[in-house]
C-alpha cells in the first residue's frame, strides 16, 4: 500500500503484487485513469450507447464508428480535409 498526500487529504494506493515497486504501483494507476478518461470521453463526448438503431448488429456498427470517430479526434484527423484524403 501507499500512501500519497495531496492538499489536506491522503490517497491510498493498493496493489495485490508484493514485489512491485512504488513506480511500478503509480504507473499502473495512471495508465488506469487514462484508460477511464477514455471511456468516459466515448461516452459523454461521443454518445456511444445512445444511438437507436433496430438490431444487434448495426448497434454493434455504430459503436464500431464511435470507437473510430474518437480515435480519429484523438489522433487530430478532424482537422485533415475531404481535398486531402482524396489526394491519398
Amino acid at each position: 500500500m501507499i500512501l500519497v498526500k495531496e492538499g489536506h487529504r491522503w490517497i491510498a494506493f493498493f496493489c495485490t503484487d508484493l514485489d512491485a515497486s512504488v513506480v511500478e504501483i503509480l504507473e499502473a494507476f495512471a495508465d488506469r485513469a487514462t484508460i477511464k478518461q477514455d471511456f468516459h470521453d466515448i461516452k459523454e463526448v461521443w454518445g456511444t450507447g445512445q444511438q437507436q438503431v433496430s438490431n444487434i448488429w448495426t448497434n454493434v456498427g455504430v459503436y464500431n464508428m464511435n470507437l473510430w470517430a474518437h480515435d480519429g479526434r484523438t489522433l487530430g484527423l478532424d482537422s485533415v480535409t475531404r481535398t486531402t484524403l482524396r489526394s491519398k
